[in-house]
């Protein structure tokens, strides 16, 4: 990469600032398709985000869908036929998955759920938003993939190599962008096969001019006209939109002054550029958002200013890129969300509408809608699957109950409990008969709600393994002799003999549960297969007529095969299912415990009876627990 180049967007990809650029380009708001309602990203309860909805004729927004983990970077994206929205969006800890939840809007609720997984920096798939086509969602990483929104099906065209790609929206149907070898002045335009997901190059960079370019084209509605951000190589601190026809650079609009782009749309009449500008004032220490409006010839320009903040720390040019536009269908309003802006006062936050048919360009800020209600989960780490996918699917159903999930141990979580600082403890043990006592101290009556657990050995389809043992089990992860399939009578063919022991990571909540009841006090051995997460334990096992692995049951899949478990030799082998769990026939099952307070607030039982409904025990079931008998 050159150095003009290394201050373009591609240096902003890097790890240091993938938040930050996701935080920037993620948070761009989404018109319906009849321009009559908004999504966009809201900021309430010490800074955490949501996505929230404006209508437009009443003039009100509302809360929508809270994604568990905090500031967590997402994208609203609307259906077609304008009946649903799609929210694709990352855990801030995670690089490497994305998930996918679609909202209905009658009834109001989430619908399907879809955990998208990939390689180093997935998430960068979403710092230009996806695109919606009937009822699949197209991204872009390495490849370009398609994810079915009904089946979850995902199919993947890989790029070359050292290729970098994005997709975006071309009219109604898809177009990707395409920089070579991570080069931002050379690049391609094309548009996408949504079936086969072939590409078909149409805009090419030009020859005779060095311009890097931000990756978010712009198409006029007869798609005659692409224009692009861009700034100069040859003339450092230059910068322009530059608009191409017919495959040629027609024209070249200079920005003036220190700026960043965070958003470029035209105007329904197909001759006015709409972008959203970031001025660094390095005198006043200011960043001054604005909306700019030109025409084609460049010779009717106006800037309008919307909010202004101090410049924060670190990289305050991805923080420029906080502030993205977006123009309703008939190009009369242009909405704009601050809740990405970290250093904005709090009295400055909100939703702002730029009204663009008035002589002095009307500004009107909607403050952001809050969570009415919330609840606090507290307790065993080994829990924290349960507490984060309880958070997303209940705040889903309930988007005005904040449900957050806090760890810290069993013991830290009936101490909140008991401290009224949570409304349930979620304990990998019964309580003590000591926090009984201190309970009853504190005037505090106690309910016990049970779950279990449920680990499942899985192998490969091939393997002939008719069942194995607790024992045979911690010989063979706990490193104590058993290297071969022979050694335990299974006829294994000489080639695939090799035990391949694979488990997830070593912190995971699977992880301690199997040392509890498999390996004691003894680690696992260090020569096993530590992998990131279940699904690629199921993909190794799969691919290896030799490997064996275990996980949460609700992650195994057909790819492979369950291994039925008997506790002791001479003991009847027990297959997992959610029934042998709970009645105790299953020894790779561990029952948990979720307490309660007796004077609970209304949330906490609402809470209680989703966790009991088939909503609830889907959500409960995808981390391999299921309600006790």
């Amino acid at each position: 990469m050159t150095n003009h180049s290394a201050s373009g967007w591609v240096r902003l990809i890097t790890l240091a600032v993938l938040l930050a650029l996701l935080a920037c380009f993620a948070c761009r708001p989404a018109w319906s398709p009849d321009g009559k309602r908004l999504l966009f990203h809201s900021r309430f309860a010490e800074e955490r985000t949501g996505i929230a909805m404006f209508d437009r004729d009443r003039g009100t927004a509302e809360l929508l869908f809270t994604p568990h983990g905090g500031k967590t970077a997402s994208v609203p994206l609307w259906l077609p036929d304008g009946t649903g929205a799609v929210v694709v969006w990352t855990a801030k800890d995670s690089d490497k998955q994305l998930s996918v939840t679609t909202l209905t809007f009658d009834p109001r609720g989430a619908g399907r759920s879809f955990t998208v997984r990939g390689g180093d920096h997935l998430t960068n798939s979403i710092f230009v938003p996806p695109v919606v086509v009937g009822r699949r969602l197209f991204f872009a990483d390495k490849g370009i993939r398609r994810l079915d929104l009904d089946s979850g099906d995902v199919k993947e065209e890989d790029g070359a190599a050292g290729e970098q790609l994005v997709v975006t929206r071309r009219g109604e149907g898809v177009c990707y962008v395409s920089l070579q070898d991570g080069d931002d002045t050379r690049w391609e335009i094309g548009t996408v096969d949504p079936d086969t997901l072939q590409r078909c190059p149409i805009q090419k960079a030009p020859a005779d001019r060095l311009w890097a370019v931000q990756p978010m084209p712009a198409f006029t509605r007869d798609l005659a006209r692409i224009a692009l951000p861009a700034r100069s190589c040859e003339e450092p601190g230059n910068h322009a939109i530059l608009v191409f026809r017919d495959g040629e650079l027609e024209t070249e609009l200079p920005i003036d002054g220190n700026v960043d782009f965070g958003s470029l749309e035209w105007m329904p009449d197909g001759a006015t550029l709409c972008a959203s500008l970031c001025r660094f004032d390095r005198d006043e220490q200011q960043l001054k958002w604005s909306l700019l409006e030109t025409t084609i010839s460049g010779s009717v320009s106006r800037e309008t200013p919307i909010v202004h903040a101090p410049l924060p720390d670190g990289d305050a040019e991805s923080m420029g890129r906080a502030f993205p536009v977006a123009l309703s269908p008939d190009g009369r309003i242009a909405a704009v969300s601050t809740a990405f802006i970290e250093t904005l006062e709090e009295k400055d936050h909100g939703l702002y509408l730029v009204d663009l048919t008035h002589k002095d360009r009307r500004i009107t800020k909607v403050p952001f809608p809050l969570a009415t209600d919330a609840l606090t989960l507290a307790g065993a780490d080994g829990m924290t699957s349960f507490g984060q996918l309880c958070t997303q699917g209940y705040t889903a159903a309930n988007p005005l109950c904040l449900t957050t999930f806090i760890g810290g141990g069993s013991t830290g979580g009936m101490s909140r409990l008991l401290r009224g600082t949570a409304d349930l403890a979620l304990m990998s043990r019964p309580a003590k008969p000591a926090e009984f006592e201190d309970a009853k101290k504190r005037g505090v009556t106690l309910t016990e709600h049970r779950l279990v657990t449920t680990l499942a050995v899985c192998v490969h389809k091939d393997n002939p393994v008719a069942s194995l043992t607790i024992e045979q089990l911690a010989r063979i992860f706990g490193g104590t002799g058993v290297r071969r399939w022979t050694e335990l009578s299974v006829p294994m063919p000489v080639e695939f003999d090799a035990i391949v022991a694979a488990t997830p990571q070593d912190r995971a909540a699977s992880c301690e549960h199997f040392r509890e009841l498999v390996l004691g006090l003894s680690r696992a051995a260090p020569t096993n297969n530590c992998l990131d997460s279940a699904a690629d334990v199921v993909e190794l096992v799969s691919s290896r007529q030799g490997a064996i692995g275990y996980v949460p049951l609700a992650d195994v899949t057909g790819a492979v095969k369950i291994v039925p478990i008997a506790g002791k030799p001479g003991m009847a082998p027990c297959t997992p299912s959610p029934a042998s769990a709970a009645d105790g026939s299953y020894p790779l099952a561990r029952r948990l415990f979720l307490y309660s307070r007796a004077d609970r607030k209304p949330a906490v039982g609402a809470f209680l009876e989703w966790l009991a409904s088939d909503a609830g025990r889907k959500v409960v079931e995808q981390t391999g627990l299921s309600p006790a008998r």
